[in-house]
Parts: C-alpha cells; sequence; structure tokens
C-alpha cells in the first residue's frame, strides 16, 4: 500500500498526432502545419514516500551522546493527523536509565532510528515543445516547460526548515511537547515547491 515504503518513477514522451505525416491534418497547408504540426509532449511522474523522522531521547541517557526514542505500541499518527501534529506523542517514550555497570539488558541505550516517516511526495512535471522548420537542418524550437503541473504542496518532516521560512518552534521532535510535537512548517522543497512555468525559443542551425 502507498503507507509503506515506496518509490515510483515515470516518464513518457509522444508526438501529437497533427500535421504532415501525421494521423490528422496529413494534408495541412504549409502555414497550417507550422501551427499544428510538429508538437511534442513529454511528462515526469514521481511519487515517493516520506522522507524518514528520528524521535530522539528527551533526557540525557546512559549513552552520554543521546539516543533515539523507544517505541510505546501506541499508533506512531495521531488519528486525527494533520500538519500541526503529524505524530502521536504517545507513541514515544525514553528508555530506562542503567541499573549497573556491565549489565546485560542495552535497552537504556534507546530504541531504533527512522522510527516513522514524513508526508509523501507527489510531483508531476509537463513539457511542451514545438519545433518550426527553417530551412535543410536549421529550425526553431519552442519549449513550455511546467514543474509541479498540479501545484500540490509537498510538505517537510517535522522539524525541517529550508533557511527561507520561519525556523520550527521549540519541541517539534520533542514528545514531551505536546503542543509542538510533530508540528511541520515547511515545504519540501522550499520556495521551489509552487507550480512554476518558463518560457524558451531555440534556433538550430
Amino acid at each position: 500500500g502507498w503507507d509503506a515504503p515506496h518509490a515510483f518513477n515515470a516518464s513518457g514522451g509522444f508526438d501529437l498526432p497533427f500535421g504532415r505525416g501525421k494521423h490528422f491534418l496529413d494534408d495541412a497547408s504549409d502555414v497550417l502545419n507550422q501551427l499544428v504540426g510538429g508538437w511534442r509532449i513529454n511528462v515526469i511522474g514521481t511519487f515517493l514516500s516520506g522522507s524518514p523522522i528520528t524521535i530522539p531521547c528527551s533526557v540525557g541517557t546512559t549513552t552520554g551522546s543521546g539516543c533515539n526514542a523507544v517505541l510505546t505500541g501506541e499508533p506512531l499518527y495521531p488519528e486525527n493527523q494533520s500538519f500541526e501534529h503529524w505524530l502521536n506523542p504517545a507513541a514515544f517514550a525514553n528508555p530506562a536509565r542503567a541499573t549497573a555497570i556491565g549489565q546485560a539488558d542495552v535497552s537504556p541505550l534507546g530504541g531504533p532510528p527512522t522510527q516513522a516517516r514524513g508526508p509523501n511526495f507527489r510531483k508531476v512535471d509537463l513539457s511542451i515543445f514545438k519545433n518550426f522548420p527553417v530551412t535543410g537542418t536549421q529550425r526553431f524550437e519552442f519549449r513550455v516547460e511546467i514543474f509541479n503541473l498540479t501545484n500540490t504542496p509537498n510538505f517537510a518532516n517535522p522539524g525541517f526548515s529550508t533557511g527561507v521560512t520561519t525556523p520550527a518552534p521549540p519541541g517539534v521532535l520533542d514528545f514531551t511537547n505536546t503542543s509542538n510535537f510533530g508540528k511541520i512548517t515547511a515545504l519540501r522543497l522550499g520556495q521551489n515547491d509552487q507550480r512554476q512555468i518558463q518560457l524558451a525559443l531555440k534556433y538550430y542551425w
């Protein structure tokens, strides 16, 4: 399912069937063929699972250099999950402290990393090309490129900052701070996340 780790990329391109030598308007005049012929579309789709998130311990532990929180068995994500509360604080806890030097129980070292994941990433890019033959091998190429065609916002992990947005509030990765824990405050691509359109005209000779 889409909740499991996944990475899917697909791309394709095709010529539009209009103009001379194509299925439609094969008998087009020179002027009409310049308008409707030679168009090509390319599409790139990217669908990725959310980036891993590591929740640290909220207190100093036996390791002396920090550790990862342990999982309590509660759901990782709250039932009313939102970008204000992406993670469930009840799912995390600090490990027990060591009770003896050299003890066989290593649980005080903390839990595994990457306990949860952030929001999924979905992006579709579209490019449209048009060739205008001039003479011989010479031609103009008109290009329209649309990045993030659907203008889908791709949110970053809690605690992530692009450097151009307001820094995340304190306690975003502290599960004992229930008001700010798991809060998402940035986009994964920052200011480049929204739909962008660029035009280009090239001359080949």
